[in-house]
């Protein structure tokens, strides 16, 4: 243990995990983190002999073993990973907002206006026109639900009552041969590495991907717009 720590290395340290899991100050110390003003204090590399207790606070918001925030500021310990949740511990519902790129609102809006003047008015071939609509309907909200699917994959790594909860989500085939497929394979992978086929290139991408805390930027099965809303609740056209 060094005597005076590393506080420079455990402010690059933080702050990068706080940037990559997509949460402000606030929402870190709404998530059991240190107060505000500890967070800026230790970003800045400025925290000096820390208590026990902003450790364990480090700890809680990150979702890291008990004693590894500690490690990070006295060793000088690199980027820690997550503790995988073992399956007696509770399930985890994520209620973070999913950013949603503005195209593709408009397109699920568009989909949804033409659904709405099929209605009452089904015949015939007109059947099959819905079905290509509820299909792109269908691809279009993979986008939207995949973010958050993902999320709770993370969060929930190895925890039994994923099977129930995105039994949806989950059932759709995927090719691990396709490129485009890759999003929902890191998916299955994390909600049961045994039963997914990988190259170890691609095992490898993935469990870096996950000690990292995730993809800067939660995204579905296709790539998002540069521009984004944060959108919880879509309103249906009139």
């Amino acid at each position: 243990m060094h005597e005076t720590g590393y506080p420079d290395h455990f402010g690059q340290v933080v702050n990068q995990q706080r940037r990559r899991s997509g949460r402000t100050q606030e929402q870190l110390r709404a998530a059991g983190g240190p107060a505000v003003p500890t967070q800026v204090r230790a970003e800045a590399g400025l925290l000096r002999s820390p208590k026990p207790s902003t450790m364990a606070k480090y700890d809680t918001a990150f979702d890291w073993m008990p004693g590894t925030a500690a490690r990070v500021f006295w060793d000088k310990e690199p980027t820690p990973a997550r503790q995988v949740r073992a399956a007696g511990n509770p399930l985890q519902i994520s209620e973070s907002p999913v950013a949603v790129p503005v195209d593709q609102i408009l397109v699920m809006l568009g989909i949804q206006r033409g659904l709405t003047d099929l209605e009452g008015r089904l015949v015939g071939a007109e059947q099959a026109q819905l079905q290509e609509l509820c299909e792109q309907l269908k691809q279009v909200m993979s986008v939207v639900v995949g973010g958050w699917v993902t999320n709770m994959l993370e969060h929930n790594r190895g925890h039994p009552g994923l099977s129930m909860v995105l039994a949806d989500a989950m059932a759709s085939p995927v090719d691990a041969n396709d490129p485009a497929d890759e999003e929902r394979l890191y998916r299955r992978w994390l909600h049961n590495p045994t039963e997914v086929q990988l190259s170890e290139a691609l095992r490898h991408r993935f469990e870096n991907r996950f000690q990292r805390g995730g993809d800067d930027v939660r995204r579905g099965d296709s790539p998002g717009s540069a521009s984004e809303s944060v959108v919880q609740h879509i309103p249906s056209p009139r």
